[in-house]
């Protein structure tokens, strides 16, 4: 009757030491996934803003090339001075508005770049931690196994 009590007892206590260990692993995947998901939000984020920078890219070459395009540059060709330095002029300020962009834009991607290298490292680290956390789990079930089985062997040897 005392062994079927204590056997009970270490059943309810093995049970809920596990159901612990089960609601913590739970706990982290959900940390971890909320996490993902607000980094997954900032890189769609970012393809929105890739597609669009790129477009503009383009836009702004193409602009480059028809102002460069209508510049004569063949011997003997006439211009308007004042023509010729609008369109240079023209040219200098897209480049200088696509090197604040490219800047800009550069200093957001160092940032980003920075948070999921640390996001990596992370999720790599709790990978390790949750196989040894498993590995730990079956060392500890094995060990409650065998404790059960030892204290059998001595009540029955007491008795």
């Amino acid at each position: 009757m005392l062994y079927s009590v204590w056997d009970a007892n270490s059943r309810m206590c093995d049970n809920m030491v596990m159901k612990r260990s089960y609601v913590q692993r739970l706990r982290q995947e959900v940390k971890l996934g909320i996490v993902l998901k607000e980094q997954m939000d900032y890189l769609d984020h970012w393809a929105a803003l890739q597609t669009e920078h790129s477009s503009s890219l383009s836009s702004a070459t193409e602009a480059i090339k028809a102002s460069t395009l209508r510049l004569p540059v063949s011997g003997g060709a006439k211009a308007d001075v004042l023509t010729v330095k609008n369109a240079v002029s023209s040219a200098v300020d897209i480049m200088q508005a696509m090197g604040s962009s490219i800047c800009h834009l550069l200093s957001k991607l160092q940032a980003s770049h920075s948070l999921v290298t640390e996001l990596s490292a992370v999720a790599a680290k709790e990978s390790i931690l949750l196989n040894e956390y498993r590995e730990l789990l079956a060392t500890a079930a094995a060990l409650q196994v065998q404790e059960s089985s030892l204290r059998t062997q001595l009540i029955q040897q007491t008795e």
